[in-house]
């Protein structure tokens, strides 16, 4: 433990283990002492780095509230303490420090994780977030920063089945957060917005994997979904059993995905096929298609359902095998529960690439349906689940074994391929 000097201000840390660097930072309302067991799980994989930001309990500085205050507190702590590239994790306000800072010091970064980062989360909101918000302000206004910090807290750390972690935190964490009201009331409107933008998250260069909590509330999972889109390098991962508080939920799921993280990060490169820009990747892969159907394909049938004639899958396979190690054709049902069997069997720290195509029909007669981004998820072997936020999806095998296919909701559908 000691302390970091970051323009003009002494920020307290502490550290544990040896390896990759991971720096934590943590989110409203928290310090370096509330990260529960994650910490100690997380020595046994590298060097794991802890601090109290800004205006919050051991660190010194008032109440900030600017994002990118913190950001450049955290660039300050990787550097001095010589922890470059390091593996940074945030969860919820958290997340979004993590992220800004790798989009503004991508040379301190070698991944990310963010849990559940507010980012555009007012385009999500469930029915009380006006109701929390308003009374949160009302109570910031008075004066009575606890009682704001204690409101906010207990509605963002709900589970979709209800209850509160809030409720369950020891007692010390709940008075450090109230103690640090301003500061709470400060992180909510400095991380509620489009922060980072739209257009710097689109030019990240570090891998990122954000996750969301399998009993969080819709809004969570809905705006975490709405990050993994906006970001080329993200993977998006679900922690079972979590909610908001993914350090109290579930440490050991979350140092899990943390350390794939890191091991995926430590692979090789991938090859120039894949880290040409997004807009040569969308125009050859869209040669690539208009090829395999150009070629003597029938006329569209009359049924309106039908107009748009079918791209020929064994061709498109025949002609990605010319430049892939080896490539599949196989059809999904959607309606199947189980997972479908690909015959790809992959080594681990292979790249592994889907490239989808069809739409799911929620309300045939209407034309309603979905792309297979929505619907599409993946796994090696047994491993964990990989969604994918575009209809083509690369990944990192983290293991060895055959890869498996399966809808993500199965549904009374249908598919047209």
């Amino acid at each position: 433990m000691g302390f970091v000097k970051a323009r003009g201000c002494d920020l307290y840390f502490e550290e544990k283990g040896r390896g990759q660097s991971i720096l934590l930072i943590p989110p409203s309302g928290a310090t370096a002492s509330m990260w529960g067991t994650l910490a100690d799980e997380l020595a046994d994989v590298g060097r794991v780095i802890v601090y109290d930001r800004r205006g919050y309990a051991r660190s010194c500085g008032g109440v900030v509230r600017s994002a990118a205050v913190h950001t450049a507190d955290a660039a300050a702590v990787v550097e001095a303490l010589d922890a470059a590239p390091a593996m940074v994790v945030g969860t919820s306000a958290g997340a979004t420090i993590a992220l800004d800072l790798a989009v503004r010091r991508p040379d301190l970064v070698r991944a990310v994780v963010a849990h559940e980062a507010p980012w555009r989360a007012l385009l999500h909101p469930d029915v009380s977030a006006p109701r929390t918000l308003l009374r949160v302000q009302r109570l910031a206004w008075q004066g009575r920063y606890d009682a704001a910090a204690e409101h906010l807290l207990r509605y963002v750390y709900a589970y979709r089945d209800g209850g509160s972690a809030w409720d369950a935190f020891p007692e010390q964490w709940r008075r450090i957060a109230r103690e640090n009201g301003r500061s709470v009331v400060a992180d909510l409107w400095a991380t509620l917005g489009s922060y980072p933008s739209h257009a710097r998250l689109a030019n990240m260069t570090p891998p990122v994997v954000c996750t969301h909590g399998s009993r969080s509330r819709n809004y969570m999972r809905a705006t975490t979904r709405s990050l993994a889109r906006a970001i080329p390098t993200a993977t998006l991962r679900q922690v079972d059993g979590a909610a908001h508080a993914v350090p109290f939920d579930a440490p050991g799921i979350f140092a899990q995905i943390i350390a794939d993280g890191i091991h995926a990060a430590e692979a090789p490169p991938p090859t120039a096929a894949f880290t040409e820009p997004s807009y040569r990747r969308r125009s050859r892969q869209f040669l690539t298609l208009i090829r395999a159907v150009r070629a003597d394909r029938a006329r569209a049938q009359s049924d309106p359902w039908r107009q748009a004639a079918p791209i020929d899958g064994a061709r498109l396979r025949d002609l990605v095998a010319t430049v892939a190690e080896e490539a599949r054709l196989v059809t999904i049902p959607v309606n199947r529960r189980s997972w479908t069997p690909t015959g790809l069997t992959v080594a681990a720290g292979q790249q592994v690439t889907w490239l989808a195509w069809g739409t799911l029909y929620l309300i045939l007669p209407l034309g309603v349906g979905v792309r297979p981004r929505l619907v599409l998820r993946g796994r090696i072997s047994d491993g964990p689940p990989q969604d994918g936020s575009h209809d083509t999806v690369t990944f990192r095998a983290d293991r060895s074994g055959e890869a498996h296919r399966l809808p993500r909701r199965p549904a009374p559908a249908r598919y047209r391929r």
